[in-house]
């Protein structure tokens, strides 16, 4: 993270996908920085169309973020629905 190019651009929020960053950056942020962040906590595909729907309230932009994770949700299931050969992987990234 640069977070001199962060600070400069004075963001009325940092998006953070919380598991997928360490946990001194999201500290940073918070405390060092005194940007306000807003965290997203998925840990499945699932859970990704209702952080989108949170995006848009945040932003103000409902009805962008409601037609794109309606379409995620579409895809997810489509996912969900196809049969898988071989063993499942436990990782998501």
């Amino acid at each position: 993270v640069n977070y001199e190019r962060l600070v400069e651009l004075k963001p009325d929020v940092v998006v953070v996908w919380e598991h997928l960053n360490n946990r001194l950056v999201i500290e940073s942020l918070q405390q060092q920085l005194k940007l306000p962040t807003y965290f997203i906590r998925a840990r499945g595909l699932a859970d990704i169309p209702q952080s989108v729907r949170r995006l848009g309230v945040l932003a103000g932009t409902q009805g962008v973020a409601e037609a794109a994770a309606s379409e995620l949700d579409a895809r997810v299931a489509a996912l969900a629905g196809r049969k898988v050969e071989g063993e499942p992987l436990d990782v998501f990234y």
